[in-house]
This record gives C-alpha cells, sequence and structure tokens, in this order.
C-alpha cells in the first residue's frame, strides 16, 4: 500500500511541461502555486477557454497541499458560534456555506 501522495511521483503523473528556461510568452493568466488552490484556479481559468499557466519553484502539489490540504480543509476560523456571536448567525451560516461550496468545487477538480 502506498503512502504517499499519488502527485509526489511527478515523473509518471504530473511532468512540468516546461523548464525555468522556456517560460510561456503569451498566456491569459499567470498562476503562481501548485497546490490545490492555485490547481484549482488554473482548471477554473482553463475550462473558460482561456490560457493559463502555473508556476511553482516545486513539484505542483508538494507544498502545503501535501502535508495540511492547503487551505481547503473544513477547519473554518473562527468558529461558527464566534461567527455568529460577533457578526450574526446569517453571516456565519454564509460564511460557513461558501466554505463548503469551495470544497465542492475542489473535487470536481
Amino acid at each position: 500500500m502506498k503512502l504517499e501522495p499519488f502527485w509526489w511521483d511527478i515523473d509518471q503523473v504530473l511532468a512540468p511541461t516546461s523548464s525555468a528556461g522556456d517560460m510561456p510568452t503569451n498566456v491569459d493568466f499567470v498562476i503562481v502555486g501548485g497546490g490545490f488552490t492555485g490547481l484549482s484556479a488554473a482548471l477554473t481559468i482553463a475550462r473558460q477557454g482561456r490560457s493559463v499557466a502555473v508556476l511553482d519553484r516545486g513539484q505542483p502539489g508538494f507544498g502545503a497541499s501535501t502535508r495540511n490540504g492547503g487551505i481547503c480543509s473544513g477547519n473554518i476560523r473562527p468558529s461558527h458560534s464566534a461567527l455568529s456571536n460577533t457578526h450574526g448567525p446569517t453571516f456565519a451560516d454564509d460564511v460557513y456555506a461558501e466554505g463548503i461550496t469551495a470544497r465542492l468545487d475542489l473535487a470536481k477538480f
């Protein structure tokens, strides 16, 4: 049983398409960071028919996305009750609903 994320096997799964010397000269968008958030943003842009380049100093998905899920975990801070106490329950519900929607969108990735 393999206990490493599949994308660590970079040569077989997510091989880079260019090196620092082969940077694209004309794209609609440049995303800096190849973690869950950056790759999700790039995929969203590409699905809209735009060209996009993802730049990362390391392997895609290797940083925080590998260790702790980047910023797409289900743990929103402050807590729902703290948000409710400070800004009201409707605001707290909206913040949590947006987090759920974002994670569902990322699951399409």
